[in-house]
């Protein structure tokens, strides 16, 4: 029983994991906060890329330079309107 009390006791003084986490992210400056999201998200974003890879596999794509900035430039606004409502 005794034992029982020690560690409901050494476990209620210490915060969970998720509090220890986020008092660890709170220290870090903004460019650290974006680096650390993108290296949690790496995965997630490297699984679109290699399915979109697999889906463009074998095409024979030209675009304009036109296109391609195009292109780019919608990437980047829809990237950008969703960092924003995040």
């Amino acid at each position: 029983m005794q034992e029982v009390v020690e560690t409901a006791q050494k476990y209620s003084n210490t915060p969970s994991l998720l509090r220890q986490i986020v008092d660890e992210v709170d220290v870090l400056d903004d460019i650290k906060k974006q680096r650390l999201l993108m290296y949690l998200r790496k995965d997630k974003i490297l699984a679109s890329v290699k399915k979109l890879d697999e889906l463009l596999l074998g095409l024979n794509i030209t675009l304009t330079e036109d296109e391609i900035v195009n292109m780019v430039s919608e990437d980047r606004k829809e990237h950008y309107d969703k960092q924003n409502r995040d």
